[in-house]
Formats: C-alpha cells, structure tokens, sequence
C-alpha cells in the first residue's frame, strides 16, 4: 500500500500589520520581520497534520515576492519590467531555513517557485517588447540560482 503525503499550495491568510510594511515601503526599507507570520501559517499546518509543509506564501502575492529580487523589474500595482532581468539574490531560502528551526523533524519542506511563463504573462513589460526573450532571461534567473 502506498502512502499518500498531504501538501499545501498558495497563500495562507494572516493577519499583517499593514502600516509597518507601509512604513518600510515609503522609506525604502526591508527590515520587516515575517517570521512571525510564517510561524503562524506553518503552526497552524503542523497542527493540521500536514507532512509536506510551505512558507505560507505570507510575504507576498506570489508574482511580485520573486519580482521584488530581480534586478530589471519594480512592483507598483502590478509588476513592471523596467530593465533587464538579472539574478539578485536568493529570495526564499532565508524562510526555508527558519521553517526548518521551528517544525518537527519528520516533516518535510516544499519551497514556493513559480515558472517563467508565469513571470512574464503577469508582469507589465515596458522594457523587452519581447515577451519570449524575456521568459527566457527569467529561465537564465531560475538557472543562475540552481547552479550557485
């Protein structure tokens, strides 16, 4: 017989206080702590039962938590690619390695990633006036990370 894991997919609804990241937004400032949410969301999964645990997807909507570490893109109301996309840094391994202090150690992660066709359907593109080339520079992203 074989055993089926339980996952979870999307965000998890937490309450965020919404004039501290206003602040940190105005002035351009990331110090915003989400350990606290994430905590919340994958307590609330462990206590559920859940065997294949995320972060929660509590940062952000799912396009612009990637959107805001490429270099090339700026997030207004929606995403809006003003450059060329380039790597900028790991952008949710800091929060799989703080979910890994806090759930019990029989319960497995899954990282939230989403694709390039994704990436470059939802954002508004007034640099390339490619849409191909640039999925394709998100695809160079996705393996820039998985070769460091």
């Amino acid at each position: 017989m074989v055993e089926l894991k339980t996952c979870v997919i999307g965000s998890y609804p937490v309450q965020i206080d919404n004039l501290n990241l206003a602040r940190d937004y105005f002035y351009q400032e990331e110090k915003t702590s989400w350990n606290d949410y994430i905590k919340t969301a994958v307590t609330d999964m462990v206590d559920a039962g859940i065997d294949i645990l995320s972060d929660g997807q509590t940062r952000d909507p799912f396009i612009q938590l990637f959107a805001r570490r490429f270099k090339g893109c700026r997030v207004r109301d929606r995403v809006e690619v003003t450059g060329k996309i380039e790597y900028n840094g790991p952008i949710t391994v800091d929060d799989q390695k703080y979910i890994r202090t806090i759930i019990p150690k029989n319960r497995m992660i899954k990282g939230v990633l989403t694709g390039p066709f994704t990436l470059a359907k939802s954002c508004i593109d007034l640099y390339y006036n490619d849409e191909k080339q640039m999925a394709f520079d998100y695809i160079l992203y996705k393996t820039a990370r998985l070769i460091k």
